[in-house]
Order: structure tokens, then C-alpha cells, then sequence
């Protein structure tokens, strides 16, 4: 413990030392955009690839009556693509609000989201499922980010 109250030490020093000529300014460039585009579509797409292969949609489709495997592949996917869209706004509501108001609003739309899924064993409807998964994928970035 005592090397590293030292090191703490000798970094305040360092930086009170330390004169505007000194710092070094870091500057960011157009093309960090392209590259976090490329970056995120790169990750959601290979989370698509992972959830389309799994062998739920005949399962689902049979057991909704759905003409094909295309809808429960969708609601699957549902998950990355709004974890990549409501990302930033996660992250500036957390910048600008206490997190405590964050949890909650995501913790409702869990509730909410599982309510709107649990509806589907009384109606055996599939757009409650759709409409309960993209309200909880809306949310999992309040819960991903705190």
C-alpha cells in the first residue's frame, strides 16, 4: 500500500507541474463516424447470424400457425438492432439524469414488454410477442450501459 500512495503522490505532482504548453490537444476526425458504423453494423450483423441460425423459428412458427420462419427470425433479431439504435440514448439520458430515473424507466418497460409476451398464452396471438420484444430490446440498453 505504501508504493501506491507514493505513485499517487508523484502524479499530483506531475500534474501540477504540468503547464498549458504542455498538454497536448486531441483532436477526433470525420472518419471516426464511418469506422463506429462499420464497427456497430459489424456486431449487430454477426448477432444475427448467431440468432438466425438457432432452431427456434419452426418451433414458434408452428405453434402460432405463421406462414413462415421469417417473422420469429425477426422478432429474434430485434434485440441487436435495438440495442444498437437506442444506445445513444441511453447513454446521454444517463449523462444528463440520475441513473436511479434510467433503471426505473427500463425496469417498467420490462414489465411491460413481459406482460405484452405473457398475453399471447390467453389469445395465441403472435403480435404480442413481436410488440412484448421490441419494447423489452428498447429497453436492455438501460440495463447494458449502467
Amino acid at each position: 500500500m505504501q508504493a501506491l500512495s507514493e505513485y499517487d503522490e508523484r502524479y499530483e505532482e506531475d500534474c501540477a507541474d504540468t503547464s498549458a504548453s504542455d498538454q497536448r490537444l486531441i483532436s477526433t476526425t470525420f472518419y471516426r463516424w464511418p469506422v463506429l458504423l462499420a464497427l456497430a453494423a459489424n456486431i449487430s450483423l454477426n448477432s444475427m447470424v448467431y440468432m438466425g441460425t438457432a432452431p427456434v423459428a419452426p418451433a414458434v412458427r408452428e405453434a402460432y400457425g405463421l406462414s413462415s420462419d421469417f417473422w420469429p427470425n425477426f422478432v429474434q433479431m430485434l434485440f441487436p438492432l435495438f440495442t444498437l439504435m437506442m444506445s445513444p440514448l441511453a447513454i446521454y439520458l444517463y449523462k444528463e439524469q440520475q441513473v436511479s430515473n434510467q433503471l426505473r424507466l427500463a425496469a417498467v418497460a420490462f414489465a411491460a414488454g413481459a406482460w405484452l409476451r405473457y398475453g399471447i398464452s390467453e389469445s395465441g396471438n403472435f403480435l404480442y410477442v413481436a410488440a412484448g420484444s421490441a419494447l423489452i430490446a428498447s429497453a436492455s440498453p438501460f440495463f447494458i450501459i449502467s
